[in-house]
């Protein structure tokens, strides 16, 4: 029997969590904030426009970001890789999510990947998920969702992937966003206030959902004397799509190392 048609499933590489900050004193150090899921993107082709051979691209996750040395900031996450079916289908990854700082900044996560453009790394705002569309906190289509911000949870997706947990300036810490098709965001790793006292992390969002529902992310690390570092992504499964990273914790603790972010 000759083929008529091929069905084409390729999920980009997750996002990379940011490291986690270190320093003493009566100064606000945050986690490092999490990455953005990769998107999932489904193509319907007719067999007589594939090649005899097709090249097949599996995206990587995005590098995970270093925890900073005693008295340094911590390193944003990268992106994920995109992955591909020749040229006929691609899916892009999630953006890396936003360093942790010895500073009182907002932090935002990384943006989800998009059919047509990987997401941004986070700033002091949340990246912006890939096109097609205007990434927002609730993305349809093949959009990436925004990644969250001011202790908003990363943003929701359908097909695009999710965006990445952010922190406020205190901080107070939000968790992955989940995907309908696409990863969840990474969850932001814990940090503390200027007194000091200690803000525990948040989950990574889930796919296969679009309501608050964590465990697919990556994990955030924990803050504190000893900071751990972000788990990374779940990989990519035919039911389950490449995850953001979590952030790593950040620590009070003189001449320790902030908690790494974990990679896509």
């Amino acid at each position: 029997c000759t083929a008529r048609i091929v069905v084409v499933r390729c999920i980009g590489g997750g996002g990379g969590g940011g490291g986690g900050a270190s320093k003493t004193g009566a100064v606000v150090r945050t986690g490092g904030c999490g990455g953005g899921g990769g998107a999932c993107v489904v193509k319907t082709i007719e067999a007589s426009d594939c090649g005899g051979t097709e090249t097949v691209t599996v995206g990587a996750g995005g590098s995970a970001g270093t925890g900073g040395a005693s008295g340094a900031d911590g390193t944003a996450g990268g992106i994920g890789g995109a992955s591909s079916f020749g040229t006929l289908v691609f899916a892009y990854g999630g953006g890396g999510g936003q360093l942790g700082d010895n500073a009182a900044s907002a932090g935002g996560g990384g943006g989800g990947g998009g059919a047509g453009a990987a997401g941004a790394v986070g700033t002091t705002a949340g990246g912006v998920g890939g096109i097609p569309g205007l990434g927002t906190l609730l993305a349809f289509g093949g959009t990436g969702a925004i990644g969250g911000a001011n202790g908003n949870a990363g943003g929701y997706a359908e097909w695009g992937g999710a965006g990445g947990g952010g922190h406020t300036n205190v901080p107070a810490n939000g968790p992955g966003g989940t995907s309908l098709h696409g990863g969840g965001g990474g969850g932001c790793g814990g940090g503390a206030t200027v007194a000091p006292a200690l803000i525990a992390p948040r989950d990574g969002g889930n796919t296969g959902v679009i309501v608050a529902a964590g465990g697919g992310g990556g994990a955030a690390g924990t803050g504190g004397a000893a900071p751990t570092n972000g788990t990374a992504g779940t990989t990519a499964t035919s039911a389950r799509c490449g995850t953001g990273g979590g952030g790593g914790g950040g620590t009070i603790t003189a001449a320790t190392t902030g908690g790494a972010g974990g990679a896509g």
